[in-house]
């Protein structure tokens, strides 16, 4: 039998750990400060951790688990409640559901949620079918028993408080932040070299800049890095292909670390069709002195303010995208602006420290009364 072993913390993390990113940064952070404070938390992951992860979270003294989060959640938050008594259970990508929700009510155990995704996309496309009004009922339901959401935007807040009738006593924003120091850009940036870095999707638009970068041919040499992987990667591939374009694009699948791509970069590309929820490649590329260009829809527009810290286009508008992209490096009084108010965006609103210990007052108010 296991030695029980309580914590005040359990986060819950339906999410690959393979690379270090913002969000494995965050975790770190967070159970630093958290360790500072004299609390104790675990981290369950529901898939393998990377070896370079897995050397990183020893020296930091970061303590986690693996459990399967999706075929057996109920089973798996159960036997993980019963093992660490936590004071809270903060769900990070997983899809809350009736079961979590009457296991944790039962234990008293205060629920956080903080909703990352786009989720917003889907439902607008199937808002008339009965299976998805069969599905919102139930997520009012859950998020009804839900201590506190967690917004990382304000569009996504709005969007909580308008088609779930959240009210704001249960809602707040934290908008995500970033290790500045770890990205401080030390390489020569390659003339005319764009990147894209993010889930190889359709609505992710990397179709989009590619229909741009065959509209630049005509006017400059132009090189792109695309890093990432996913259900629509054949169909760029074949698009590449197509327009003749793949001397001057290139794939590089999933990367574990994006500092060197983004320090190569002239420009960080961000062609989003849907509703983005945030954009954390976007203050990635922003706390490395890269300029970013991105579609104006979810929550972006709360961190690009146009030809201030970025440029802004319509989703879906390859010219637009195009014009974008030329301006950005033709016209360098405009981008060294960019760069320069971008970064101190950054340091102000989107740096991991600002993140963290408002979760930290977070968790600390939650558990008050406990």
């Amino acid at each position: 039998m296991k030695k029980k072993s309580h914590v005040d913390i359990m986060h819950f993390i339906a999410l690959k750990p393979i690379k270090r990113g913002s969000f494995e940064d965050f975790i770190i952070q967070i159970n630093t400060e958290l360790n500072r404070r004299n609390k104790n938390s675990i981290f369950i992951f529901d898939d393998q951790i990377s070896p370079q992860l897995k050397k990183i979270f020893a020296e930091k003294n970061v303590q986690y688990k693996l459990e399967d989060l999706k075929e057996r959640q109920g089973l798996s938050l159960f036997r993980c409640l019963r093992q660490y008594r936590p004071k809270i259970c903060h769900f990070h990508f997983v899809p809350l559901s009736l079961k979590i929700i009457i296991i944790c009510s039962l234990l008293r155990i205060h629920v956080l949620y903080t909703i990352h995704d786009s989720l917003l996309h889907n439902d607008t496309l199937k808002r008339l079918t009965l299976k998805y009004l069969f599905k919102r009922i139930k997520r009012k339901l859950v998020l009804a028993k839900v201590s506190k959401i967690i917004a990382v935007s304000e569009f996504v807040h709005l969007w909580m408080k308008q088609q779930y009738y959240v009210s704001d006593n249960k809602l707040v924003t934290i908008y995500n932040g970033v290790d500045i120091k770890r990205f401080q850009n030390t390489k020569k940036t390659a003339d005319n070299k764009i990147v894209f870095i993010g889930q190889l999707i359709h609505e992710k638009g990397v179709h989009v800049l590619i229909e741009a970068i065959n509209i630049l041919q005509q006017k400059m040499e132009i090189q792109a890095d695309i890093i990432g992987d996913g259900s629509y990667k054949n169909h760029l591939e074949n698009l590449v292909a197509n327009h003749n374009l793949t001397k001057c694009i290139h794939f590089h699948g999933v990367c574990y670390d994006v500092r060197n791509f983004l320090n190569m970069a002239r420009v960080l590309v961000c062609p989003s069709i849907w509703y983005e929820a945030f954009g954390l490649v976007i203050i990635e590329a922003m706390a490395s002195r890269v300029p970013v260009i991105a579609s104006r829809c979810g929550g972006i527009p709360e961190i690009i303010t146009h030809e201030e810290t970025g440029l802004l286009v319509p989703p879906g508008d390859a010219v637009a995208l195009s014009e974008a992209i030329y301006m950005i490096i033709n016209n360098l009084s405009l981008r060294q602006k960019i760069i320069d108010n971008a970064y101190t965006e950054v340091e102000n609103k989107f740096n991991i420290n600002l993140m963290t210990n408002t979760y930290v007052s977070l968790y600390v108010d939650q558990t008050k009364n406990i």
